[in-house]
């Protein structure tokens, strides 16, 4: 029963340890990215929910397609899910997998 419990707290721990590596290397490549503005136009919304005890987490999701046919899926804040709905054409800015900004078109 005390190996089963000793590999149970490893694995949680190698486990931890990878998802901070991966969210440290990611920051680490948006930082080092270029800020690219883009025209591009929504082709998707979604959003997913995480429960953590009693709290409830919304993150909200905007797929993209540039000109050069790239299809970028980028995490948003609330207010900019609602206020883009598929088929806006706009220039989108980010910075790797950042969202900066997206100016709709009016035209």
């Amino acid at each position: 029963m005390e190996i089963f419990f000793v590999i149970l707290v490893a694995v949680v721990l190698c486990l931890f340890v990878y998802y901070l590596v991966r969210a440290i290397a990611t920051w680490h490549k948006n930082n080092l990215s270029p800020t690219v503005t883009e025209v591009a136009t929504v082709i998707n919304k979604r959003r997913a929910a995480s429960m953590n005890g009693n709290m409830t987490y919304i993150t909200c999701y905007v797929t993209f397609k540039t000109q050069g046919g790239e299809e970028l899926e980028l995490t948003v804040k609330g207010r900019v899910f609602r206020s883009v709905e598929e088929g806006y054409a706009g220039r989108l800015t980010h910075k790797g997998t950042r969202f900066i900004s997206f100016e709709r078109n009016y035209m």
